[in-house]
């Protein structure tokens, strides 16, 4: 899942209009889900740890909705960003889930 992100992440800066941004926010948060759906230590525990990010994606998409932008550069970097917190809290979540898996087995 990592890996999926990082490519979203290298596909939203490629974008060049705000409409595809937009799809890239939603592929994004269609991605965010599935990897909640796909936890095995609990959804919601893993939703709350992305909602800071996914509400910021959900901020920009509305913001793009009503600025329609011609320079889309500025906002490619803000999702982004929270894409990579996307990433980094599910890569601390799998390390933890390893460090508790270590620890049952000792």
């Amino acid at each position: 899942m990592i890996l999926e992100f990082e490519m979203q992440k290298k596909r939203v800066l490629k974008c060049t209009h705000f409409e595809d941004l937009i799809a890239e926010i939603d592929n994004s948060l269609t991605l965010t889900f599935k990897t909640c759906q796909q936890s095995v230590g609990g959804q919601n525990e893993l939703l709350a740890k992305f909602s800071q990010s996914t509400n910021h994606l959900k901020d920009i998409r509305a913001c793009l909705l009503e600025l329609r932008p011609n320079y889309t550069l500025h906002f490619a970097h803000e999702i982004n960003m929270s894409i990579g917190m996307i990433q980094f809290e599910l890569w601390n979540d799998s390390k933890q889930k390893l460090y508790e898996l270590l620890d049952s087995v000792a």
